[in-house]
């Protein structure tokens, strides 16, 4: 007759069984732990982002929860207005450079109109002789735009063209043209002596 004892005989293949289940429990456990990680980090970052934008970190319901598709919503519209923004300041910038730009030019032109007022003039000597020709050139030059201009058949005709010939070679800015070309003439000539 075979000799029993009392002591509990330990049952293998339970401990094949348990070490078997280990892995893959401790594989749940590991996959549990990592999917809440993933959940806690998304919900922490849409509360920083709620509280980065301004239409929900501001105004009477500031601190209130907001579902993520509003807080994404408010998102887009948010990172839209800024692009708005920025091309926006991109164009005033450039205008700001071309008004730049102009006012250096006109900077650049009144100094040297400056520098040429600022310069010692000459002195021009001019004899009576010279001036009476001077005249006459402009003279001449404002009778011949009178031959073309004036038409002497009739009182009324006269009265016309003469009032138009007067208004349109008259006007001192005619006047002075016409004396500078007249000064430039007699001193390539050399009519005209310097002191």
């Amino acid at each position: 007759e075979p000799y029993y004892n009392n002591q509990a005989i330990p049952d293998i293949d339970d401990d094949d069984d348990q070490g078997m289940q280990d892995p893959l429990e401790r594989k749940r456990t590991a996959h549990s732990i990592a999917e809440q990680k993933r959940r806690d980090a998304i919900k922490k970052g849409f509360e920083d982002l709620q509280t980065l934008l301004p239409t929900l970190r501001n105004g009477s319901n500031a601190g209130q929860k907001y579902s993520k598709a509003i807080i994404l919503q408010r998102a887009i519209e948010y990172l839209q207005y800024l692009t708005d923004e920025r091309r926006n300041m991109h164009e005033k910038l450039d205008q700001f450079r071309k008004e730049v730009m102009a006012l250096e030019i006109m900077k650049t032109n009144y100094e040297q109109v400056a520098r040429v007022h600022n310069q010692p003039q000459q002195e021009i000597s001019i004899t009576e002789e010279e001036q009476f020709n001077v005249f006459k050139n402009m003279m001449d030059t404002q009778f011949e735009s009178f031959d073309n201009m004036v038409n002497l058949s009739t009182f009324e005709t006269l009265s016309g063209t003469i009032i138009n010939w007067l208004e349109s070679n008259w006007k001192p800015e005619i006047l002075h043209s016409a004396l500078a070309n007249s000064l430039g003439t007699m001193n390539e000539s050399n009519h005209i002596g310097f002191r």
